[in-house]
């Protein structure tokens, strides 16, 4: 009978050790990637933000987006905030070979023309928006 105990404890032991989950500590909670997308654009430092005004912009599409664009096109990364249906998804956005033109990795651009701006992905315009 003790044999038998003994077995069912160490198969209990056994089923228990191999469902164990990895635990994520708060250190590498912080380190995970949001949107499965590297982010190849550079973080804002201090200094580029003393080159870029906040733009508020409304959009056709009912997007309203906030832009931290560069004055005289002097920033190399900017990041840009998206409001779609009370959800908000953040870009940053690295300077294209383009004047006025900034893209994310994952293709995602945003653009200027005088007082218009074009927000779309890949070859595809989403949306057009003007300042508030």
């Amino acid at each position: 009978m003790k044999k038998i105990m003994l077995c069912a404890a160490a198969v209990a032991v056994g089923l228990f050790a191999s469902c164990k989950k990895d635990v994520v500590t708060p250190e590498q909670d912080n380190n995970q990637v949001i949107n499965d997308t590297a982010v190849v654009a550079p973080e804002v430092t201090p200094k580029q933000a003393a080159k870029t005004e906040t733009v508020g912009l409304t959009c056709d599409n009912a997007y309203e987006i906030n832009v931290d664009w560069p004055k005289e096109n002097a920033a190399d990364s900017i990041t840009v905030d998206v409001v779609k249906e009370g959800k908000s998804e953040i870009f940053r956005m690295a300077k294209t070979e383009t004047v006025n033109k900034y893209q994310s990795a994952d293709g995602h651009f945003i653009s200027k023309a005088d007082t218009k701006y074009t927000f779309g992905q890949g070859d595809k315009t989403l949306c057009n928006c003007t300042e508030k």
